[in-house]
């Protein structure tokens, strides 16, 4: 995947959740407070999974 693509996705997902949230009440906390904590972690996890496949395939060649 494409850092940036990840990127613009996780933005739009966050607007999307405050979109939420400004209409909604106390369920929709949660999904910003999901937003907010569990997609970075997503993010940071992928970036790690898509550096180690490169260095992988480095040092295999």
């Amino acid at each position: 995947m494409n850092l940036k693509k990840i990127i613009i996705e996780y933005l739009g997902l966050v607007a999307l959740t405050l979109v939420y949230f400004l209409m909604s009440s106390v369920e929709m906390e949660r999904m910003l407070v999901i937003a907010v904590i569990e997609l970075p972690i997503t993010v940071l996890y992928v970036f790690f999974v898509e550096l180690y496949k490169k260095h992988k395939l480095k040092t295999t060649n």
